[in-house]
């Protein structure tokens, strides 16, 4: 029975996941389950060379027997996501007429107009907009350590860098590490109006800004330190923090 097998060790997850290019092998879904392309009733055992990734729907499919195990092996050899070098895009659901978001303990709503948490050297990594419709959006752009766009998300489609040492959907929260308890991204997507960041690392030239379950801080440029916890912001900005950026408009926070 399922309820009696072993837990696939976390390790190993992590090696499936990297070599699947976080996502199912055959159309790179990033939402997936944990397959054995043996079935587990004919191979009591968990081998890595015999787990892959598969969307719900493909492993539905697998299991009614509409996908046969030799065209998962094969998938599995080539992984949709590897030879593309990013996941396949994801539809997020966001919807309505006001937007929250959550950045390290900080706290920003909008009612029916576009919502930036912080603009960092004049650089808008995340927000919520409106488009004509008055549908609600998100969008972001977070690059990794090396400037290279790690995530993108444009109105609601999410797009995941394949180079990352680890990345997990599970459930709503999403998390992107650099290595073993080295945060890039984690959020949780709350649909249908708030996003939950609680962590994110980001450097714009010699600026580093994260955030950590203590609040948003900045390190930088020069040997200027800054840090905002426990902040409230509701309506009347589009962007709530303004970060060593030039905008017309004042901002809720200039730092």
């Amino acid at each position: 029975m399922v309820g009696d097998r072993e837990a696939i060790k976390a390790e190993m997850q992590r090696q499936v996941r990297q070599w699947c290019g976080f996502g199912c092998v055959i159309c790179g879904c990033p939402l997936y389950i944990y397959e054995h392309m043996v079935e587990y009733a004919e191979n009591p055992v968990h081998e890595r060379e015999n787990l892959t990734l598969l969307c719900p729907l493909h492993e539905l499919e697998k299991t009614k027997g509409l996908l046969s195990r030799t065209d998962v092996q094969a998938a599995n050899r080539e992984p949709f996501n590897r030879s593309r070098g990013v996941t396949d895009p994801y539809g997020l659901h966001f919807s309505g007429g006001r937007c929250e978001m959550l950045l390290g303990g900080n706290r920003f709503l909008s009612e029916g107009r576009r919502l930036v948490p912080m603009l960092v050297n004049n650089q808008e990594p995340i927000a919520f907009d409106f488009n004509n419709d008055g549908h609600l959006e998100l969008n972001a752009s977070i690059p990794d350590r090396s400037g290279e766009v790690a995530l993108l998300i444009v109105a609601n489609e999410i797009v995941l860098a394949t180079t990352a040492w680890d990345i997990t959907f599970i459930g709503t929260r999403l998390t992107l590490r650099h290595g073993p308890g080295d945060f890039q991204f984690e959020a949780s997507f709350q649909v249908p109006d708030r996003i939950d960041i609680t962590r994110l690392d980001m450097r714009y030239g010699d600026t580093h800004v994260w955030v950590d379950p203590q609040g948003l801080h900045v390190r930088g440029p020069g040997p200027r330190t800054r840090d905002l916890n426990g902040t409230t912001m509701a309506g009347g900005f589009e962007h709530a923090i303004a970060l060593d950026s030039r905008i017309l408009r004042p901002p809720g926070i200039h730092l």
